[in-house]
């Protein structure tokens, strides 16, 4: 039977705390909510470009009128229930023939023999 090695040292090490420094982790800077500019409250402006002072022009004539906004805008959709038309989808025709085609069969090369 082979002999058997004792081990030299058994103690295990003592290893030293580390005190670590505590620090502050979000950096000393100045809010950048804090300093933004005011929220711009103008309005937005509709003009006519022909120039003309006839207010009449705006609800006769909307096609001619510019909109000028210092932001970017949209107009919502004017719904009324009472102006809504119905549409039906209207049904395919049944009686329908398929059209007639003048193509020729092609021809189908058939390989005789074994493949090389």
């Amino acid at each position: 039977m082979p002999e058997i090695n004792t081990i030299p040292s058994s103690a295990i090490p003592r290893i030293p705390i580390i005190n670590i420094p505590v620090e502050q982790s979000l950096p000393n800077t100045q809010h950048i909510t804090r300093t933004l500019p005011p929220a711009l409250t103008m309005p937005c402006v509709t003009l006519r470009d022909d120039g003309t002072k006839n207010s009449q022009l705006f609800i006769d004539d909307p096609g001619g009128n510019k909109t000028i906004c210092p932001l970017p805008y949209y107009v919502p959709i004017q719904y009324d229930k009472k102006k809504i038309l119905l549409v039906e989808e209207s049904k395919p025709p049944t009686n329908v023939d398929p059209p007639e085609t003048d193509v020729e069969q092609p021809e189908v090369y058939k390989r005789q023999g074994r493949l090389p």
